[in-house]
């Protein structure tokens, strides 16, 4: 877990003592890192970027969402 911290691809919400603790959203991007490296073979880098990439569009969709909900 702290690699992924490391690389950016999980950020804590607080710190209790040493142990990071995370949101609950977390437990799904954390299940979409663990299906990209083990099942998919993509190193924590390339993760890095994909998960990059998904929250752009996830961010883009709700922008078109919001444009058309005003058209």
């Amino acid at each position: 877990m702290q690699r992924y911290v490391e690389y950016g691809l999980l950020e804590p919400v607080q710190l209790a003592g040493s142990q990071p603790l995370f949101a609950a959203a977390c437990l799904a991007r954390l299940q979409r890192i663990e299906r990209l490296r083990h099942d998919l073979g993509v190193n924590l880098a390339g993760i890095a970027v994909i998960l990059d990439l998904l929250d752009r569009l996830t961010a883009l969709q709700r922008e078109v969402a919001y444009w058309r909900a005003r058209a």
